[in-house]
């Protein structure tokens, strides 16, 4: 009698520097996950970054050992406002930390000053500084959308809600700057099914040919994040950190004051309200990679630093978690004030990212902002995000929110014991 698979979604994220996957079932259990680096060489290469995805992403599903299981949907995300050209015969990518480089800055920002879109810019880099690539282009795709093009052979732009479409273009964008409307697929929402994974790549994977595993319009890691951590009701915070940091607020209105922005929910009456920390994980680690622990983990790191007080790094750890400690208590400060929220007793913080792997920089975080900081059952809430997503596609649930209710639960809780400090 043969053994009955396993269910799972096959959660995927592109991210800037590596390839994030995981199973996750319908109930929010992670049966496992994987990160694959992306090759320094090719990730490099504007013409190889797309082929960087693609061999991360079936080695990612090597690693997780899919094959073995029942995948029920898949859904992708990535980082923006990243862009792809592609043609019958290549792809040219433009990363969207790519700094503007051999053309003049001030006339990008001149010739966009007027808009909002975070992508007009880089589509005006694209059509001035490669004309060719630009003429002989078939379609412009950002990150998870050309993956999912190459997963279905169906091309979309992923608009995550409404309010979000000045970030994105218009047509007057698009006209006023004599851009090709052609060149962009059409926006379709969140969870939108854009077909089923293709046989060759079900091929590959050694999974019956037969089989019709639907794909699911993921969208920005920044949107997939916070479905993740279930950030997705008035009151709830998360903190999303890695490079960078941003304290999130769900809000049902936008909250004005300095060193906030708003920004849409997915939800649709719903807002995130951020306050950003520029540079709080880049910091700590061009730190690390000048000192002795250079080849150590960060958690190996971070143990040492805090027994030793006097170092350079263990100051640094303390000044970062002082400004996560100030951003933390604006942005409960700002909510306290804005905000009508009956029966709350506290501020239950979700950490997400990288950081939040680190169990001894989350305790030492807790105790220098004093306060309940939570880690969910899977720390890349991006993966979360998409399994949300993907069930609710394969109607498991009637909604995100329904979804993340269910399927995000909190593992592990930090509290201040002040014993580091």
């Amino acid at each position: 009698m043969q053994k009955e698979l396993k269910k799972a979604s096959f959660c995927i994220d592109i991210g800037t520097s590596s390839l994030k996957a995981a199973l996750i079932s319908e109930c929010g259990f992670v049966f496992s996950s994987t990160v694959v680096r992306f090759s320094p060489i090719q990730i490099e290469n504007p013409y190889e970054i797309s082929n960087c995805w693609i061999n991360s992403f079936f080695q990612a599903g090597k690693n997780l050992q899919i094959s073995n299981y029942k995948i029920q949907g898949i859904s992708v995300s990535g980082n923006g406002p990243t862009l792809t050209a592609v043609n019958e015969n290549s792809t040219f990518t433009i990363l969207w930390n790519k700094e503007f480089s051999n053309f003049n800055i001030h006339e990008i920002s001149e010739l966009s000053k007027n808009s909002k879109s975070i992508f007009l810019p880089r589509l005006l880099y694209l059509k001035n500084l490669f004309p060719k690539i630009y003429e002989d282009a078939k379609a412009i795709l950002s990150g998870p959308e050309f993956f999912i093009n190459f997963l279905t052979n169906t091309q979309v732009t992923i608009l995550p809600e409404k309010r979000f479409l000045s970030a994105y273009w218009t047509k007057e964008d698009l006209s006023e700057f004599n851009i090709d409307y052609k060149l962009l697929p059409d926006f379709v929402p969140i969870g939108f099914n854009s077909g089923f994974l293709k046989r060759e790549i079900l091929a590959k994977f050694q999974i019956d040919s037969t089989e019709k595993i639907p794909v699911f319009c993921g969208g920005p890691d920044f949107v997939t994040a916070l479905i993740g951590t279930n950030t997705l009701s008035v009151g709830k915070i998360c903190d999303r950190s890695g490079s960078s940091e941003g304290i999130n607020l769900c809000s049902n209105k936008p909250i004005f004051a300095e060193g906030f922005r708003n920004l849409p929910s997915v939800i649709s009456d719903l807002y995130n309200v951020s306050f950003l920390l520029k540079d709080t994980g880049t910091r700590f680690t061009q730190w690390k990679n000048t000192s002795v622990w250079k080849e150590n983990s960060y958690e190996e790191c971070i143990i040492d630093l805090l027994k030793n007080k006097e170092n350079s790094g263990y100051k640094l750890i303390f000044e970062i978690a002082k400004e996560v400690k100030n951003a933390f208590e604006k942005i409960i400060l700002e909510k306290q004030k804005n905000l009508s929220i009956p029966n709350e007793t506290e501020n239950q913080i979700i950490c997400t990212g990288g950081q939040a792997k680190n169990p001894h920089w989350m305790q030492f975080k807790s105790d220098v902002t004093n306060l309940e900081l939570c880690v969910t059952n899977c720390p890349d809430a991006e993966l979360m995000g998409n399994a949300i997503i993907s069930n609710v596609g394969l109607q498991n649930y009637t909604s995100i929110q329904s979804a993340a209710q269910k399927m995000v639960t909190v593992t592990t809780k930090y509290f201040p014991k002040n014993s580091n400090l």
